[in-house]
């Protein structure tokens, strides 16, 4: 049995092509596409009622930790059982029951975000190219009359191979959220079962509180897990929608750079048609990065700022308590999963910054000779082409912002490891008091 799911996994991921409109990750992509227009454009009272009571339940399901982090710490282990305090129950440090208080308001957040205000040009693109299965916003290589058949068709299908490869990484990624949900599901389901042993053994089922005792904990459950299904599928809508535009947007970058450097082996000077095609797609990709950023870039920075502390904290407590195998485990779990978001975050962000500023340089490079031999160009032509490399050939560059403050570098990277350091001798402090 065994064996035949791990072939019809690997069959889904050979074939998820030719099935891809079947696929869960489409379904959810195509929902989450419905629901935005139904929201924003037709102002569906019954979704927007929706949407509004997941942000209601995942406010209360922060509220419910930061309750359990002032009034549990202190309780038996009989009430911390009744009122579901796993995180005690499971003598694992109370600062967790704060951290998921503060990223249940932040995922809060990020739905009302995500729903009512990402009706945008980056979300509306992954839309036209992932669903629509629209091809127009990539680069179509142009084949010469004396390329071989096979060339020619190679280089039709390359937009299609750039589509495929993007659906295929976003089908990876659904699969490894489809395994966090069962490991949801699996965890609550052997938290259930040792409660209910522990209610057996202390003879719950033979009075009247202590029915009332299983009853107030099973809600408890039922309420953690609904809450963490909801913040879940949140994630997976942003995690999504933020890979897709990255992995479009770089292959767009990419094929900006390629068509530079073709020129450049193709011949030294440079014509106003070449020079203008890449000046204008440049522009089209500063456009893009702006909408990046204004959502989806704010959305990872508040990510980091929330994730940020906890994962020095958690960082300090590997390094220096005495903890159980277990407890290490979620929480060297929980810090390697942050922190591979928060680098990967800045990764982007920095390659972001370089693709803008790439072809400015390339052309800067290629201007004088442009300029020599076509010395009858227009003054209106030369004023626009000086004007555009002085914007992109300065100190205040383009690219992903600290929540649309600073630009993210590698200088500001560092800053922040700073900062990181700071954060873990506090924690170290508060630990050692």
């Amino acid at each position: 049995m065994l064996r035949n799911q791990i072939r019809s996994i690997i069959f889904s991921f050979v074939n998820y092509e030719k099935n891809y409109q079947n696929t869960n990750v489409f379904l959810l992509l195509n929902n989450y596409c419905n629901y935005i227009r139904l929201i924003n454009i037709d102002k569906n009272v019954n979704i927007i009622r929706r949407i509004y009571l997941k942000m209601f339940i995942l406010i209360l399901w922060s509220s419910r930790f930061l309750y359990l982090y002032f009034i549990g710490i202190d309780r038996s282990f009989e009430w911390r059982v009744v009122n579901f305090d796993w995180i005690n129950m499971a003598k694992i440090d109370n600062m967790l029951n704060l951290y998921l208080a503060s990223f249940g308001l932040l995922l809060a957040y990020y739905t009302y975000i995500i729903y009512f205000h990402n009706n945008t040009r980056a979300t509306q693109l992954i839309f036209r190219i992932l669903i629509n299965g629209d091809l127009g916003f990539f680069i179509r290589e142009k084949s010469s009359s004396s390329s071989s058949i096979n060339e020619q068709i190679v280089n039709v299908d390359q937009r299609q191979k750039f589509v495929r490869q993007i659906r295929l990484w976003l089908n990876v990624y659904y699969q490894i959220f489809h395994s966090l949900y069962l490991v949801t599901y699996m965890l609550a389901i052997i938290a259930e079962i040792q409660v209910m042993n522990f209610f057996m053994k202390n003879g719950y089922f033979s009075t009247c509180s202590g029915i009332i005792g299983i009853i107030t904990q099973s809600v408890h459950l039922i309420f953690v897990v609904i809450g963490s299904i909801i913040s879940l599928d949140i994630l997976f809508l942003f995690g999504s929608c933020f890979l897709s535009i990255t992995m479009i947007s770089f292959t767009k970058f990419e094929q900006i750079k390629k068509k530079c450097l073709k020129q450049n082996q193709k011949s030294k000077i440079m014509t106003k048609k070449i020079m203008n095609e890449i000046r204008n797609r440049t522009i089209q990709m500063l456009i893009l990065t702006k909408s990046v950023d204004g959502t989806y870039g704010v959305l990872m920075f508040l990510f980091i700022l929330t994730n940020g502390p906890m994962n020095a904290y958690l960082t300090m407590i590997i390094s220096i308590r005495t903890i159980s195998f277990a407890e290490r485990l979620l929480q060297q779990a929980t810090a390697i999963n942050q922190w591979s978001y928060i680098f990967v975050f800045h990764y982007i962000a920095i390659r972001f910054g370089h693709y803008l500023h790439l072809p400015s340089k390339y052309l800067i490079n290629h201007y004088y000779e442009y300029s020599y031999s076509n010395r009858k160009i227009n003054f209106r032509n030369r004023l626009q082409f000086s004007d555009w490399l002085e914007k992109f050939h300065t100190k205040k560059r383009y690219g992903l912002t600290y929540g649309r403050t600073n630009l993210i570098t590698m200088a500001t990277f560092f800053q922040f490891i700073l900062f990181y350091a700071k954060f873990m001798m506090i924690s170290y402090k508060l630990m050692d008091k």
